[in-house]
């Protein structure tokens, strides 16, 4: 709001520089309209308990004294809680820009109450106290950002806190903000297909695999699709395209089941076919001239 009443230049209204001249005075009017204007636009930022509060006021100087001791909570109370927010404050599941925004939110809260002090000798101090001071800070509040990353930033954390001098927290919240981009692309840069087939291994299916694609690997066909995949394999009749549980030399032939007549090749009887294909399978597993 005051950064508002600024860009108006009517912030010398509220703060009461510019008092109200006498009634008969050339600029009593134009005054008045401006203090009007100005009650108006706070009024129309505040909510309606607020609003009945200050409608008796006539000064816009005194609605501005008002609002700001009644909500202006600089007492030691508002203090202790944000030093309790600040010890908590964690990463956790924000980025580093999250985080790094919260933290700022706390201490630029905290540095409107609780001010740095300054010499008001009349010699000029020598001794570079405030100096330290001010650096001891500002290492405080790098400390404070680099323990409450993630362990994954553990290597850059002790990397800059090793650091002689250590970096101002802007620095160091640019190399950290480097390291979580490098995080990002590395992860980026993993195939497709090797993710694909991480997300797909199964710790059951994969002994089976393997130990079907030995015992079938000299046939040269079976234990993998033409598109990539494992084929269906019968543990029955040991072929492949079914399983053992709609296996028809196992079960027997549906009822519906209509033979499809080719050259050169028509079984008369498939009942009979199927008789001859458990007797093949029986004698050699490796015959598969026999079609169902």
């Amino acid at each position: 709001m005051f950064v508002a009443l600024e860009t108006k230049n009517k912030d010398k209204f509220v703060l009461g520089t510019i008092s109200c001249p006498p009634p008969d005075d050339v600029l009593y009017e134009a005054w008045k309209r401006c203090n009007k204007m100005l009650i108006s636009w706070l009024t129309r930022s505040m909510t309606l308990p607020i609003k009945q509060s200050i409608m008796w006021m006539n000064s816009v100087h005194e609605i501005w004294v008002d609002l700001l001791q009644r909500f202006s909570h600089g007492d030691k109370f508002r203090i202790v809680d944000l030093q309790e927010e600040l010890q908590s404050c964690k990463q956790g599941d924000s980025t580093i820009s999250q985080y790094y925004t919260r933290l700022q939110i706390i201490w630029k809260e905290l540095s409107l109450y609780k001010t740095i002090l300054l010499c008001t000798c009349n010699s000029p101090c020598n001794c570079g106290l405030l100096t330290k001071i001010q650096q001891e800070r500002n290492d405080d509040s790098v400390i404070k950002f680099l323990r409450g990353l993630n362990d994954e930033f553990s290597q850059v954390r002790s990397q800059i806190m090793l650091m002689k001098p250590m970096p101002a927290l802007p620095k160091t919240f640019s190399l950290v903000l480097q390291q979580e981009r490098e995080f990002h692309n590395s992860s980026s840069q993993i195939p497709q297909d090797s993710m694909a087939n991480l997300n797909f291994q199964d710790p059951q299916n994969k002994t089976s695999n393997t130990s079907r694609g030995e015992s079938f690997g000299g046939r040269g066909r079976g234990h993998t699709s033409k598109f990539g995949g494992h084929a269906k394999y019968c543990d029955h009749c040991q072929r492949t395209n079914h399983t053992s549980d709609n296996c028809w030399i196992k079960y027997g032939l549906p009822q519906a089941y209509k033979p499809i007549v080719k050259h050169n090749y028509a079984p008369s009887n498939p009942s009979a076919n199927l008789t001859d294909v458990v007797s093949h399978t029986s004698n050699d597993s490796s015959n598969d001239k026999t079609q169902v």
